[in-house]
């Protein structure tokens, strides 16, 4: 005879209440797990943007691009650079080629995410001028005397283009010496953008390589030697 099996029911089967909730814990694990790991990634992505900015500030700089770095500047305000003369049309191939020659690296980013603020920091090489404004002083008082003794009449702009002029020729004739620094910008988020806080004293100098010091130098020069001259003429 065929013996029949019979379908014997689980000694311990699980009620559909249990496994629901056993499903539900899970997928709110899953949920969980999932936004976790999105606030973590905008923490992060968040957290780039500071160094991000300041990547397109320095290279506004380094390519002499006014109008980027004063759109990268909370304070919108560039004049630092006229005390310096870095926007004088005068001496601007001389400064962009200056300028080009800067590189950099983003060494470290201080964030705080509630305040939206950061710190971030670069690591910048650029063209130290010191051995050319020095070569530049010397030839230009040099021909400048050497104008005033053939009675030469300069105006007020022909200085300038000719110190302009001796400045491009010592960049190209001298072999580039370059320093470091590290800046750390303090930077702040304006209506969704990052922005540094202000133009610092350390960044025009390494726009300007000093310049100022130069013009003032020969400014200084140009006067005891006009000083020398009036003394010369006076009564014996």
């Amino acid at each position: 005879m065929e013996e029949k099996q019979l379908n014997m029911p689980d000694e311990h089967p699980v009620p559909k209440k249990k496994r629901k909730g056993k499903a539900g814990r899970i997928l709110l694990l899953l949920i969980l797990i999932l936004v976790a790991g999105a606030t973590i990634g905008y923490y992060f992505y968040e957290r780039s943007q500071p160094a991000k900015e300041l990547d397109k500030y320095l290279t506004g700089i380094q390519s002499l691009d006014f109008d980027t770095m004063e759109s990268m500047l909370q304070s919108a305000d560039l004049s630092a650079l006229d005390n310096a003369d870095v926007r004088n049309a005068t001496y601007e191939s001389f400064f962009k080629s200056i300028n080009a020659k800067m590189t950099w690296k983003i060494t470290k980013t201080r964030f705080s995410f509630q305040d939206g603020t950061a710190e971030v920091t670069a690591r910048i090489r650029y063209v130290d001028g010191s051995d050319i404004y020095r070569e530049t002083v010397t030839e230009f008082l040099r021909q400048i005397v050497s104008s005033a003794f053939s009675g030469e009449s300069l105006t007020e702009q022909e200085p300038q283009d000719k110190l302009a002029s001796i400045l491009m020729e010592k960049a190209s004739s001298l072999e580039d010496k370059f320093s470091e620094t590290d800046i750390v910008y303090p930077m702040i988020k304006v209506n969704g953008q990052w922005k540094v806080t202000a133009l610092d004293d350390e960044t025009v100098k390494i726009m300007s390589a000093n310049f100022k010091s130069v013009e003032d130098e020969i400014s200084q020069a140009l006067a005891d030697s006009d000083s020398t001259a009036e003394g010369t003429d006076g009564p014996a």
